[in-house]
């Protein structure tokens, strides 16, 4: 049967062979769902519950107007309803302001026009009863002329120019420019950028927001040595370490000033090939992140989300991840997350987490939540296929960045896709197609 906490399927259905990956010596021995840590609440303070330990990781969807406005289309409240069994749903990311934005489509929370879109959606998603934290992101080099202020080039810690192809829609794919190297006045009004849309996720009713550190964006950018090359005497020069830090630690103290520590989280994606950040120093990295993490559990804050190294996300279920290289010791994510260990900061793991992987990650007290992005976008009913081991529904990356609601909002429950005669791994159109009835008659009732 469903966990009561959820607002999912209840009745228990004929259990189908689930594509999920038992990992050797460990899924054995693991207790049933309603035994399981993962499935039980846990509490941030001040009243704010989470049903669950699953959370829905942050992912780029491109379901919003673009140039000038970068506002979310009126469904995107509906996708994240649908979802809203997981204990914390994490938006996608979302531009702090003009200068943040790096891509088409994408969504903002600087202009008025935006806070109210946002304002409806987060209605929606408290009326689902889900708790909702707002990612704020700014893409620093990993950006273009064509989406910047005045079409000037894009800032960054450094005139360090990645090595990335970016789609223009005037021009297709293009290289991506060397960025302006900031200046102290350019990093100040980015700090007030960070507080204006903390202040302005508030307005509209986010329950907490998430700092965007990871994935080779701009405080990631200012963590690492191959996008950080300034020197003293500037004060967010590489060296020595609290330098390298001084810029996530005024962009999480600017949020403070709107939310509570409990309300806050941090993404960091150590060891992550993202945004041409492969070449990092890995003692630096090491160095770099764990002092990071140190910062976080210093700001007491709600929770830290580590993002898994490339190869080691469930290779076992990744076609492609066949490197036998990985020094799970030296590269891997357990000496990031020790350091939280024991702290009022809780740790979030990310990376493809099967239902047995998410389990273990809290039964073995590796992290206490555990965020999954892909897996989620298919299966919207993905905390109540879990629970009761249910096959999932594959994702299809052609639907990922429709402009439309189809991939979107019309991925089909694992209920009504029984109720059609459908398999979860029945062609995609045609679960599409039932989703849609699906959706349509439950939100008539």
């Amino acid at each position: 049967m469903a966990p009561p906490s959820t607002n999912v399927l209840t009745a228990p259905l004929q259990k189908q062979i689930l594509p999920n990956p038992r990992v050797p010596g460990r899924s054995e021995n693991l207790p049933p769902s309603d035994k399981l840590q993962l499935f039980k609440p846990i509490d941030l303070g001040d009243g704010l519950v989470l049903k669950n330990r699953l959370c829905f990781a942050p992912c780029t969807r491109r379901r919003c107007s673009d140039i000038p406005h970068y506002v979310p289309e009126p469904f995107v409240g509906e996708y994240y309803a649908q979802r809203a069994s997981c204990g914390l749903l994490i938006s996608e990311a979302t531009n702090i302001s003009h200068h943040g934005v790096g891509s088409h489509s994408t969504p903002g929370i600087w202009s008025e026009e935006q806070v109210a879109r946002w304002t409806e959606i987060v209605q929606e998603v408290h009326a689902s009863k889900g708790v909702f934290f707002c990612q704020l992101w700014h893409t620093g080099r990993q950006s273009h002329s064509y989406f910047q202020p005045g079409n000037e080039p894009p800032l960054a810690p450094s005139a360090v120019r990645p090595k990335l192809r970016k789609f223009v829609k005037p021009y297709g794919m293009v290289e991506v420019e060397t960025p302006k190297k900031m200046t102290l006045d350019d990093i100040k009004e980015a700090i007030e950028e960070y507080r204006h849309a903390a202040a302005n996720a508030k307005k509209a009713g986010f329950d907490g927001v998430e700092l965007h550190g990871a994935n080779g964006y701009i405080v990631d950018q200012f963590l690492q040595d191959v996008t950080n090359k300034r020197e003293q005497p500037d004060p967010y020069s590489f060296y020595p370490l609290e330098n390298r830090l001084r810029f996530l630690r005024e962009a999480l103290e600017a949020i403070l000033t709107v939310y509570p520590p409990n309300r806050v989280g941090v993404r960091f994606s150590p060891f992550g090939h993202a945004g041409d950040m492969q070449d990092a120093s890995v003692p630096l990295t090491q160095e770099t992140f764990k002092a990071a993490i140190a910062l976080c559990t210093e700001l007491k804050l709600a929770y830290v989300h580590l993002v898994e190294p490339p190869n080691q996300r469930a290779p076992d279920h990744i076609a492609g991840n066949k490197e036998q290289t990985f020094d799970p010791e030296s590269l891997g994510l357990d000496q990031f997350l020790s350091v939280a260990k024991g702290s009022s900061t809780l740790r979030m793991t990310c990376g493809y987490k099967t239902r047995d992987r998410a389990a273990i990650d809290v039964e073995d007290e590796r992290a206490e939540l555990v965020a999954v992005g892909q897996f989620f976008i298919s299966n919207p009913d993905l905390v109540d296929r879990y629970y009761n081991d249910f096959e999932l529904t594959p994702w299809d990356h052609d639907y990922f960045y429709n402009p439309d609601r189809n991939g979107y909002t019309n991925y089909p429950t694992y209920g009504m896709i029984k109720q059609a005669g459908l398999s979860p791994t029945s062609p995609t159109e045609e679960l599409l197609n039932c989703g849609t009835k699906g959706w349509h008659a439950k939100n008539e009732k």
